[in-house]
């Protein structure tokens, strides 16, 4: 007959239950501090936010000049 300890190792899922809550946890105080920062420094954040449109236009410009000479050259 073999010994059953009492004392048992983490669940299978105990990782993945632990992940999960973090994942929760940071994304929950990363959108607390987007709120704090868009609320005490509304100009600043207003600045960021433009600041990361005119990236985005400007990778989706050049990816639309990428895609349109790389067709016209076929």
């Amino acid at each position: 007959m073999r010994y059953k300890s009492r004392v048992k190792g983490p669940s299978p899922g105990a990782e993945r239950w632990l992940s999960v809550n973090l994942r929760r946890i940071v994304g929950l105080l990363l959108v607390v501090f987007l709120i704090f920062f868009i609320l005490t420094q509304p100009v600043a954040a207003a600045n960021v936010l433009s600041s990361i449109a005119a990236t985005l236009r400007t990778w989706a410009t050049n990816f639309g000049t990428f895609i349109s000479t790389s067709v016209s050259r076929l």
